[in-house]
């Protein structure tokens, strides 16, 4: 028996909204460790990139505090 996933969860806490879990066209590298390592639990997040891969890609300057709270309160539940 599998046990239940805490990565939905593991970042939640009061200065933090529940977390979203979304498909989206990206997280290649999850792929690949995927493929070597089958039941892995991982995730791929981070700031909200515009416009990838061209030359008007960037970073929306205003979700890079949101990701790195997210990333704090993730690694400290851990």
């Amino acid at each position: 028996m599998q046990k239940a996933s805490r990565l939905p969860t593991i970042g939640a806490s009061r200065s933090l909204a529940e977390p979203k879990v979304v498909v989206i066209h990206a997280g290649l590298e999850c792929g690949i460790i995927a493929r070597n390592y089958p039941g892995m639990e991982m995730i791929s997040f981070g700031p909200t990139i515009e416009h990838p891969p061209s030359p008007d890609e960037r970073t929306n300057i205003a979700t890079v505090q949101k990701f790195y709270r997210f990333l704090k309160a993730s690694i400290a539940k851990m």
